[in-house]
């Protein structure tokens, strides 16, 4: 029954345009810190209206020492990574849904009307766009000449990265209710892996689309479409020949990147992507529980429960904690170990819906607000 009410929620927040997932749990407040661990802010930067209140996937990408961020008006920036001031910064006329996908000297976002678009990373002047199916809301990626982006509609295109003209496309079907968002590509060694609001794993061919394998991640049960609802809205995560995925109603999942088969599976709804260091994986469940589990099995070494229904990102592996972001802007920072919450700082008042980056012992962090943050902690902690 609470499964049917979160998706209900789900459901309602994305056709009324809500800021944020809506839980039926009241959040829980805020623990008692027993200290404080010594977080330092090395710069902030404002990058437009951020998601503008919306529920999109806006995440900022790296290259070298440079940050490229995007908000849901259209404006792009690119930051200096080490001191946060802004290298250029373009304002278009796109919808950003989904973004910011790079690889070499092109940027890729797509838009509420179905655009991909390409623009130069140098000034953010754009290349080309290409008008696909329905919206999208991950941002697209790129190898080998080929960029691909996967609509709103279950469909997965593969597009010519110098033109954006169309060489194929895939499709699941979508299942009458969804969650509104879509699972980022992943691309590696000449193929795309994806997940889909079918509950299934895909990989495919880069340059000619054709399935490799398909593996059922969640299968649908239930009377009612708020019951079988099992997207898989998290982007897979591909470490070591191991694609990690989480689904909606389903399982967390470990499979075999080259055939498909399942490797492990536990029973744990959700619909962020998982965090992987060394043996242990952090997943965020749909309650707002984080858990650590076992890398080769999936057991579970630890549970915690005080941040229910505080719109918990995915989580995030740094230095020997675990950090996570919520609905109200702050990170915080887990024990490995057990799981304790340690720490907090908050960072947009407004919200944050991406898991921080780490880049060089460097958190940084960009909120619904459309603050893009670096944090670090004093060496000491």
């Amino acid at each position: 029954m609470r499964h049917a009410l979160l998706a209900a929620a789900l459901v309602t927040a994305a056709l009324a345009g809500c800021s944020s997932v809506v839980d039926p749990d009241p959040p829980a407040p805020l623990p008692v810190l027993e200290s404080e661990l010594p977080v330092r802010t090395l710069w902030r930067t404002q990058v437009g209206s951020g998601t503008d209140g919306q529920r999109v996937t806006l995440r900022p990408v790296f290259d070298g020492g440079t940050i490229y961020a995007a908000d849901r008006g259209g404006k792009l920036v690119a930051v200096d990574r080490g001191n946060g001031r802004r290298l250029w910064e373009r304002s278009t006329d796109l919808e950003i849904t989904g973004g910011v996908g790079l690889r070499g000297e092109q940027l890729l976002v797509g838009t509420i009307n179905g655009e991909v678009v390409a623009l130069n990373a140098a000034d953010g002047v754009e290349r080309w766009r290409s008008e696909l199916s329905s919206e999208i809301l991950a941002p697209p990626q790129m190898e080998g000449g080929v960029v691909i982006a996967h609509s709103s509609d279950g469909k997965l295109f593969g597009l010519d990265g110098a033109t954006g003209e169309r060489k194929w496309f895939y499709q699941q079907r979508v299942p009458a209710l969804s969650l509104r968002g879509t699972s980022t590509p992943v691309t590696d060694g000449g193929r795309v892996y994806a997940g889909f609001a079918s509950g299934k794993l895909a990989a495919l061919e880069l340059n000619g689309g054709r399935v490799l394998w398909e593996s059922t991640i969640a299968v649908p049960r239930g009377r009612t479409e708020l019951d079988r609802m099992v997207d898989i809205d998290a982007h897979p995560v591909l470490d070591d020949g191991t694609l990690f995925v989480t689904a909606y109603q389903g399982r967390v999942a470990a499979v075999a990147a080259t055939t498909g088969v399942l490797i492990w599976a536990r029973d744990i709804s959700g619909y962020q992507p998982v965090g992987l260091n060394r043996d242990r994986l952090y997943v965020t469940d749909d309650r707002g529980h984080l858990w650590a589990l076992a890398r080769d099995n999936g057991v579970a070494l630890w549970k915690q429960e005080k941040l229910q229904a505080r719109g918990l990102t995915a989580p995030t592996a740094y230095r020997d904690y675990v950090v996570v972001g919520d609905f109200e802007g702050y990170l915080h920072f887990l024990s490995q170990d057990d799981g304790r919450i340690v720490g907090r700082v908050q960072i947009d008042s407004k919200g944050l819906l991406e898991a921080p980056a780490v880049i060089d012992d460097t958190l940084y962090v960009y909120g619904r607000g459309g603050v893009l943050t670096a944090i670090t902690l004093d060496s000491a902690s």
